[in-house]
């Protein structure tokens, strides 16, 4: 007689979350900054083994490269901000048209 398992049902509801990304920098900016230190602590202890030494160094150095790739998505963000306020600008220069200056709005 065959022994029958029994069905088992799953439900999953997804669940919205709202990332922001300036936050998530920071707290990783935090977080690496935590390391440095932990890892400056280790290089500069004199009864630490060299081999240690130079794996807490590659490991700082890893971090740093960390840091700059988040600076350069940063750079990339501020200079899409940029764009989209010069782009601003021109659509309102071109509404008012290209004469270089602001004409007063009409009297009512």
């Amino acid at each position: 007689m065959a022994q029958k398992r029994p069905k088992i049902r799953l439900w999953a509801t997804p669940r919205r979350t709202r990332i922001d990304p300036a936050e998530k920098r920071h707290r990783y900016v935090d977080r690496l900054e935590n390391l440095w230190g932990q890892l400056d602590t280790i290089i500069v202890n004199p009864q630490t083994e060299e081999k240690n030494r130079i794996k807490a160094m590659n490991t700082l150095i890893r971090c740093l490269n960390i840091v700059y790739g988040m600076v350069e998505a940063m750079e990339v963000e501020e200079i899409e901000k940029e764009i989209k306020e010069l782009e601003e600008k021109e659509r309102q220069s071109e509404k008012q048209g290209d004469l270089g200056y602001k004409l007063p709005d009409p009297a009512p």
